[in-house]
């Protein structure tokens, strides 16, 4: 597969398609390095590829640790203690505990210290 570049644009912009081999100098194309573009056909969609600018802003505020937590968590863990499964679940972990089947972390006898500030890096 050959290619002609205009002079000083060889592979400028574009991602190589293959290799140069070290031990002969052939470029060696490589099918599974050039690009596939997957384009859907949208004969007789009805919508038109523009958003107009005169759209209002739409301003949202930030959301809380809490406001996300709710978001992605607070309908599963409702409906789980409504059926009686996180009584099971802490029982299970409880008893994990007390067996000795969960690890458990420096940090969960001696809680992190802050570094004391006489100490000076070594640079």
């Amino acid at each position: 597969m050959e290619h002609e570049y205009p002079e000083g644009l060889v592979g400028f912009g574009v991602r190589p398609i293959g290799v140069k081999l070290a031990s002969t100098g052939e470029f060696v194309v490589i099918p599974e390095m050039i690009p596939e573009l997957v384009v859907p056909n949208l004969e007789g969609f009805p919508l038109k590829p523009y958003v107009s600018f005169k759209v209002p802003d739409i301003v949202e505020p930030e959301l809380t640790a809490r406001e996300l937590f709710d978001t992605l968590y607070g309908k599963k863990l409702k409906d789980d203690f409504e059926a009686g499964k996180l009584d099971a679940e802490l029982a299970d972990v409880l008893r994990r505990q007390e067996l000795g089947q969960l690890k458990t972390h420096t940090y969960d006898r001696d809680p992190p210290r802050m570094l004391e500030s006489s100490k000076v890096p070594i640079v």
